[in-house]
């Protein structure tokens, strides 16, 4: 008998074939050999659903779910499964990626093929070939992996029932669409936050007082020192503001007026050696505000340039990443791939000085296999990145400096802080010259002189330099001045800015827990791979706009804040949800909590909720008027095709009427069922008209059963064509 070794993407699949050798490839995805086959899958093939019989309830909460094929992975998933009914298949290897997602797909996919063949876990956290045939040496057993499977599915299974229930209860209240969601509802409150925080904000008028020194060598200017460091203004203290700040505008001008004309007497330099690292490698998520920043890439748009130098330029790694450290036994890889660099093209110069230095060594600040969960840092593979596009080439790029400059030298600079006396009067300038460029050197146009991907801020850090002090100089006062500013509002989210905060989203959160604290941190809102695609989704439900680069919330955001306010939901608007989700997750990992106790308190929150929007949709509905077949109220509810009247009980009542100037309007004439009957047995109606969607004339024949039979057929002559009907 054969194992089935499934890994979660073909090019995973490729890498294991490859490593443990011996086998034909049969086609793009499929591999095998005597004794094993290795397969993929395409990321989730399958996903949870309500039973059909309790779907159309709110709240429906399953006691069990049921699966069902994700929309595009039908012929992915016939693959898979085909290969996992073989009859010469007596064993299942989950190779998928190393964390709760991974054994989530797998988990899935079993469950459906409803297979009871035994399961061992192959736990992949580097894909050199030496730590492939390593894991599939020590493969872990099903009993071991059993935890991360039942975090897995609680965490599923937790999210859909708060986002299609909170989605829906949403939706009685509004009558539209109105998406809610554990990762998507707090960052868009983020959003929120930031514009309320903006819109209320007072802005404060200061001042600072500048000294102008003059030395043989040129001209500095310092700014005086509140000796209480408040400012003059005791009455306000306001200790987040910045020493030389002076909050009155008399007291700013004593201040120069006791200064004009007065003899410098005495100037002092404090100089101190400063280092700054290489940033880290990137995962998916700096890769993406940096991108954002430099060049105004949106998420998504980064993500999938990255997927694409992945998939088909193979020039990348695996995108979709939250570590920012490499494998420890990744030092023979990486200085290949920087060897690779070093033969030519646009990052050779910078490369051989990493490869003449001896500058690759196994640190942990690079190498560390504890900060490696599913996949390792985004770092450039070697390949020839010939042939790229403009865009590709911006993303190759930065991802191939980061790594390039994560290996060099410390930047070294000397920072000096200048105090200048006067009688009764301190002043203060301050500069920085640099010493040594270390890995700025390889953002540095000079450098190589190439611009593309020159990081702005980084090259700028030296350009504080003061003119130089001699031995013994006095200095001249040249002149004092009052240079009045205000303090400005806190700046709109960018979507680099808007990554980060979902990253550290629990910095803000004050939490006492500290596995709570800790959970927040590490997690924060939604995973690399979804971020993009919630900032994404926000746009598109009509919560966010784009202007220019800043994300602004839409009047639909502010009511969706005030509604869960109203319904008590405020566990939905804050990261704290997701981070207590976290540390009951990893509990369940540890053995320490069952997955019921996880999921008792969601289902709790649920339906409390679903009783306050019962008694806010009773006061509402006791203004409507009344259905006039059941006589119950109506709801005036805003579909793909505009705004309708349909009765509250529905599905049990199905009217519906016309919406006329927020009002029901009359009936429409309910057409004529013909003597043509449908497979179902109930009569034909013909329908035809003009297509909304296509602008072209339309003539076929439903079922006046609708919406419990939803067969149609095509009209001939007048006639429904039962022989060429559509599909069901």
């Amino acid at each position: 008998m054969k194992a089935l070794i499934l890994a979660e993407k073909p090019s995973v699949a490729g890498d294991i074939a490859a490593a443990l050798g011996g086998f034909t490839q049969i086609d793009r995805t499929l591999f095998e050999r005597d004794d094993l086959v290795v397969t993929c899958a395409a990321g989730h093939l399958v996903q949870l659903a309500a039973p059909e019989r309790i779907a159309h309830l709110t709240p429906v909460i399953p006691e069990s779910f049921d699966l069902v094929v994700r929309e595009t992975a039908s012929e992915r998933l016939k693959a898979v499964l085909r290969q996992i009914r073989r009859g010469d298949i007596g064993a299942l290897i989950n190779a998928c990626d190393a964390g709760r997602e991974g054994e989530l797909i797998f988990r899935l996919i079993v469950e459906f093929a409803q297979t009871v063949k035994p399961i061992r876990r192959m736990w992949l956290q580097s894909m050199t070939p030496q730590a492939i045939r390593g894991s599939f040496a020590a493969m872990r057993t099903d009993a071991q992996m059993q935890p991360l499977a039942a975090a897995a599915r609680a965490r599923a299974e937790a999210d859909w029932i708060v986002g299609i229930n909170g989605s829906r209860l949403c939706r009685r209240l509004t009558g539209v669409t109105t998406p809610v969601g554990r990762v998507q509802t707090p960052t868009l409150m983020l959003v929120v936050g930031r514009e309320e925080a903006i819109r209320t904000f007072q802005p404060r008028t200061y001042y600072e007082v500048h000294l102008t020194v003059a030395l043989e060598s040129g001209e500095f200017i310092a700014r005086w020192q509140s000796p209480d460091g408040h400012g003059s203004d005791r009455a306000e203290p306001d200790t987040a503001e910045r020493r030389e700040r002076v909050w009155n505008e008399q007291a700013a001008h004593a201040v120069v007026q006791r200064c004009t004309g007065c003899a410098v007497l005495g100037i002092v330099d404090d100089t101190q050696p400063s280092r700054r690292s290489a940033p880290a490698l990137f995962d998916l998520t700096s890769l993406q505000r940096e991108a954002n920043r430099l060049y105004g890439l949106s998420a998504k748009q980064t993500l999938d340039l990255a997927q694409v130098l992945y998939q088909d330029r193979k020039v990348l790694t695996y995108p979709r990443t939250d570590a920012k450290a490499l494998p420890e036994d990744y030092v023979p890889t990486i200085t290949k791939v920087i060897g690779t660099l070093a033969e030519g093209g646009a990052h050779a110069v910078q490369a051989r000085r990493i490869l003449d230095g001896g500058w690759i060594r196994p640190t942990k600040r690079i190498f560390d296999n504890s900060r490696i969960s599913d996949h390792f840092a985004i770092i450039p593979t070697g390949a020839s990145a010939s042939g790229l596009s403009e865009a590709e080439w911006t993303i190759y790029d930065l991802v191939v400096r980061r790594t390039l400059a994560a290996f060099y030298p410390d930047a070294e600079f000397a920072v000096t802080t200048r105090t200048v006396e006067l009688q009764d009067d301190v002043f203060v300038a301050r500069g920085r010259v640099m010493v040594q460029p270390g890995w700025l050197a390889v953002y540095r146009v000079e450098i190589d002189g190439d611009s593309k991907g020159d990081n702005k801020e980084d090259v700028a850090d030296a350009s504080t330099a003061l003119p130089v002090l001699k031995t013994g100089e006095a200095g001249r006062n040249a002149g004092v001045s009052v240079v009045q500013g205000q303090t400005r509002a806190p700046s709109r989210y960018t979507e680099a800015t808007l990554l980060s905060a979902m990253e550290h989203a629990g910095r803000e959160v004050e939490v006492e827990d500290e596995a709570l604290r800790e959970a927040l941190a590490e997690r924060g809102l939604g995973t690399p791979a979804t971020r993009a695609a919630t900032i994404e989704g926000l746009l598109a439900d009509g919560y966010l706009e784009r202007q220019k680069k800043l994300l602004v919330p839409t009047p639909r955001a502010f009511s969706l804040k005030k509604l869960l306010v109203m319904l008590q939901g405020e566990p939905l608007l804050s990261p704290l949800l997701t981070g207590e989700w976290e540390s009951q997750l990893r509990a369940i990992e540890r053995g320490e909590l069952p997955p019921d106790g996880f999921r008792q308190p969601v289902e709790t929150f649920v339906r409390s909720l679903a009783k306050r929007t019962d008694a806010v949709e009773a006061a509402v509905l006791a203004a409507n008027p009344p259905c006039p077949v059941c006589g119950k109220a109506l709801r005036r509810v805003v579909g793909k095709h505009g705004p309708f009247w349909s009765c509250s009980t529905y599905p049990t009542c199905n009217t519906v009427l016309p919406d006329e100037q927020g009002r029901p309007g009359q009936p429409r004439p309910k057409p004529a069922v013909s003597e043509f009957r449908c497979a179902c047995g109930a009569g034909l109606v013909h329908r035809a008209g003009l297509s909304k969607k296509t602008r072209k004339p339309y003539s076929l024949w439903s079922c006046s059963a609708y919406p419990k039979c939803k067969r149609s057929y095509p009209d001939r002559g007048g006639q429904p064509d039962t022989t060429n009907r559509p599909p069901d």
